[in-house]
Formats: C-alpha cells, structure tokens, sequence
C-alpha cells in the first residue's frame, strides 16, 4: 500500500505587537515584532491552528520568522566595543567569539 502525505506545519501571522522592532538576521531590513500562530495544513487546507505563547521577530522583506531572544534590536550599536570581540548565536543564543562563521553548538550560520 503507498501513502501519500501532501502538507504540514507552517507559522501565520495574527497579530502585530510593535513595528519596526528589530533588524532581520537574514536581509537586515527592520522587521515587526508579531504573535503568531502554528497550522496545520493538509493538501494546503487549513486543518487545525494552534496559538504560540511567545511572540517573534517577523520580516515582511523576507518572510523569516525567528523567535523573540534571538534577534539585535534596531536600537543596539552594533559597532560598539562590547560586540566586536563576542556575539550571541541567532538560533540557540550561545555566546560565541565574534570570529566563528557557524555555531559549534547548533551548526547555525552566522552572517551578522
């Protein structure tokens, strides 16, 4: 017998909290703060939606969906002192040297 499974979980948008809130880790355009729910869809027919606690980091330039913690705020100054030697991993928020191109933690890129 073959099965086959046409669908998945993806994130929607509900609700924007704070425009502009942060910069995007992936395109760098500023990017709203949302609530958001998960769904569920089968053969792309939304089947069950269920709300996420926290909210995120949404960038309408790209679409990148990254949750709230792992993102810099529009108002830090990325060239200050302080952020030149160390930086915090986007994904699991490990602090790593300034230097690593991917976190030895999760494997995640850094491109900041």
């Amino acid at each position: 017998m073959f099965f086959f499974f046409v669908g998945g979980v993806r994130h929607q948008v509900t609700e924007i909290i704070e425009r502009d809130a942060a910069r995007c880790l992936r395109c760098t355009y500023p990017a709203n703060l949302v609530n958001y729910d998960n769904l569920l869809e089968i053969f792309f027919i939304p089947v069950w939606r269920w709300p996420c606690g926290k909210p995120a980091l949404h960038c309408t330039n790209c679409g990148f969906l990254v949750p709230n913690g792992h993102f810099r705020s529009l108002t830090d100054n990325i060239g200050s002192a302080s952020s030149t030697s160390r930086s915090v991993c986007w994904s699991c928020a490990r602090s790593l040297e300034h230097s690593f191109r991917f976190c030895p933690d999760c494997g995640a890129r850094e491109d900041l």
